[in-house]
């Protein structure tokens, strides 16, 4: 039977707790000193701390790339923590994925600007199922329906239903889109009165948010 290592190496620990950089790691090293878990010009630490470390970490810092997006989102998480920056594959808001950073950034501000109900007009499928997926990964209040253009059949009842529920829709110009289908929701009455309305030229999930939320913004 082969015997657990009664120590680890600290540097391992930070790196394998996100802490990528010179500077993460030396406030992290800093936070784990100042409880007596160990001491400057240490390499190792004793296995039997391990977990009381981990947790001390996870009160005390939060990381955060150096994206706006994601400073802002440590900000508001923070809750008295230290935010310190670390590479962007160890950011928890993004993962290094601009579509990950846009959309919970798109999740953060659409709320705050009154969009809890988002109706996205165009795009596919495969689009539409990674939009759910971040979505749900970035957590918040909003939610997004989708009008995929190139289904079989859209009905001016199928636009009643949708445009009563949205509170702004997005018309995703750049991606697959008949007319016929977009007048649709273009030219209902609630579009001239009640629903904001943004035609997005950008392709891409991260193009889509960022110039939805900068459009919704300036109104």
């Amino acid at each position: 039977m082969t015997a657990m290592p009664s120590d680890f190496a600290i540097a391992e620990f930070l790196l394998e707790h996100g802490y990528d950089t010179p500077d993460a790691q030396a406030a992290a090293r800093a936070v784990l000193e100042a409880a007596g878990l160990t001491r400057a010009g240490k390499a190792r630490m004793a296995a039997e701390k391990r977990e009381r470390a981990s947790t001390l970490l996870e009160e005390t810092l939060v990381r955060t790339c150096d994206a706006e997006a994601c400073r802002r989102r440590a900000e508001f998480a923070a809750g008295g923590r230290t935010a310190v920056e670390v590479g962007a594959e160890q950011c928890p808001y993004c993962r290094g994925s601009d579509n990950r950073r846009a959309m919970t950034e798109l999740a953060r501000r659409l709320p705050a600007l009154g969009v809890e109900h988002l109706l996205v007009l165009g795009g596919t499928p495969v689009l539409h199922e990674t939009m759910a997926t971040l979505l749900r990964q970035a957590g918040g209040g909003l939610e997004i329906r989708y009008v995929d253009g190139t289904a079989a059949v859209h009905t001016r009842d199928d636009a009643n239903v949708a445009m009563r529920w949205a509170q702004a829709v997005a018309v995703w110009s750049s991606t697959p889109l008949p007319h016929k289908v977009s007048t649709l929701y273009t030219d209902h009455p609630a579009a001239k009165k009640s629903v904001r309305m943004v035609t997005v030229t950008q392709r891409g999930i991260a193009g889509l948010c960022t110039q939805l939320v900068a459009a919704l913004e300036k109104r």
